[in-house]
């Protein structure tokens, strides 16, 4: 029995196993977020003291980045959730289709 393969974006067609490779690959990206979020104050420390120091506007943008990136993969990760949930559905939904039409061809002469 041929693997199922479905369309995914309207542009790639993977199976289940290429599907939830991807998946974990960026499940492992989203974890290597948040293992950088967690050593960039290291490597930023916020300022100290009454005085604000002059700091570029990039060292700013970095830090508000660095502030913001848990809720960053919070939110990639419920997209994740919910992609995974819609597709891997539509695997089940293709594979019960396929497991139907089975019989059907292998009793035909």
């Amino acid at each position: 029995m041929e693997p199922v393969r479905i369309r995914l974006y309207g542009l790639l067609s993977v199976t289940r196993r290429g599907y939830l490779t991807q998946l974990g690959l960026g499940a492992f990206l989203l974890f290597c977020l948040l293992v950088l979020w967690y050593y960039l104050p290291t490597l930023l420390p916020a300022p100290r003291g009454d005085k604000p120091e002059q700091v570029l506007p990039s060292v700013e943008l970095v830090r508000k980045f660095r502030d913001a990136l848990p809720w960053v993969v919070l939110g990639i990760a419920a997209l994740f959730g919910i992609e995974a949930y819609v597709v891997l559905r539509r695997f089940a939904q293709k594979e019960r289709l396929q497991q139907a039409r089975q019989p059907e061809s292998s009793s035909s002469p």
